[in-house]
């Protein structure tokens, strides 16, 4: 085997391998993050990542790579926090009732000013930034609606599935993933909704007690029901369970078996939703590439990273693969210890020759 070829196939083996819970080569993966300026490496790193319409992100890399984003709505609460809050009410959007839970408002989905703002204020300007879809958030906040409101309780249902169908008709080919709405699948009919997420199937946060915790059994059980049923029917199925950055990895591990095992896509994260991969680390997307040679030893090599062989032939295919290329010169030392885990694998360039001197310290290092 020659060099290059043994270089090339040592990079594949480091490329390949990817932490608990980071995207695996051929597995569906799933990433949530409702920062403003989400992990650009885990963007490129992810299938499907839900993250807020007006983040700070390059949608474009990672579409290069097949990824996909849904931008964050939410269809009935609006949250205390919310940057569009005084602007629905600028628009004449009268909030009805309030959860107590979460300090949010909760809006009217039968108010035809409330729909038009979703589709006009809220998604249309995600859709133009570039983004594959949405990830439908508060439905179940209709239920609250129809308990603490009764009278309203079938416009404001009613109002929730045309404002579903109005997303759907509005932008055609967009990806629609609901927050649970099990309940919803039938009355939206077929092509509607592209895919569900469900929350703390085995494991969840409690925010009174701030503590993670298993699910209630009972719970579990119906929620393991649901999940099934829909992925029987060919409905996609996310699942984001809460668990301690410092978990257990056999903890950690489990917790995604159990959630592929339903059918589910799973993603393990904190409750801020924050971008956290729950026993993933970083996610390795950079590359060094080991060039050069002893000037004192040596006639006439290739002195700069853009005349290797490596930026010849691997630079371009490595950056459509979302990685990037770092060079270090032999003759300058041996590199850092330890790299950091944002780095996927070493390459060592074809016409490469270790300093005489160094060539001990290089064979430690790797």
């Amino acid at each position: 085997m020659t060099r290059t070829a043994l270089c090339i196939l040592g990079l594949s083996l480091s490329i390949g391998f990817s932490p608990l819970g980071a995207a695996e080569p051929d597995v569906p993966s799933l990433y949530v993050d409702y920062s403003s300026r989400p992990n650009p490496d885990h963007l490129l790193a992810y299938d499907l990542s839900i993250i807020h319409g007006t983040a700070d992100a390059d949608l474009a890399a990672g579409h290069r790579l097949g990824n996909e984003y849904l931008a964050y709505l939410s269809l009935v609460e609006i949250a205390d926090d919310a940057g569009y809050r005084d602007q629905a009410l600028a628009k004449g959007v009268k909030p009805i009732l309030k959860n107590p839970l979460w300090n949010s408002d909760l809006a009217d989905p039968a108010d035809p000013k409330w729909r038009a703002f979703v589709i006009e204020t809220l998604a249309r300007p995600a859709v133009e930034k570039g983004f594959d879809g949405f990830f439908l958030d508060t439905i179940d906040s209709i239920r609250l609606l129809e308990s603490l409101s009764p009278d309203r309780a079938e416009s404001a249902r009613a109002g929730l599935i045309e404002l579903i169908r109005e997303l759907k008709k509005t932008f055609p080919g967009k990806r629609l993933v609901m927050n649970r709405g099990f309940d919803l699948t039938d009355e939206l009919g077929k092509g509607i909704v592209d895919g569900i997420l469900v929350e703390s199937v085995f494991q969840t946060f409690d925010p009174e007690s701030r503590e993670y915790r298993q699910v209630e059994p009972q719970q579990t059980r119906s929620l393991v029901a649901q999940v099934r049923k829909a992925a029987a029917s060919g409905l996609p199925v996310y699942a984001v369970d809460y668990l301690p950055p410092t978990a257990p990895h056999d903890e950690i591990a489990k917790a995604a078996k159990e959630l592929r095992a339903i059918g589910a896509v799973p993603f393990l994260t904190t409750p801020d939703l924050n971008g956290t991969v729950v026993g993933g680390g970083e996610v390795a997307r950079r590359v060094l590439v080991l060039y050069g040679y002893d000037p004192k030893e040596a006639e006439t090599h290739r002195i700069w990273p853009a005349d290797t062989t490596t930026h010849a032939i691997l630079q371009m295919p490595l950056e459509w693969m979302g990685y990037e290329v770092d060079y270090h010169n032999v003759s300058d030392g041996v590199p850092a210890a330890d790299l950091g885990a944002e780095y996927a694998g070493v390459i060592l360039d074809e016409e490469l020759e270790f300093p005489f001197r160094l060539e001990n310290g290089f064979a430690d290092w790797v």
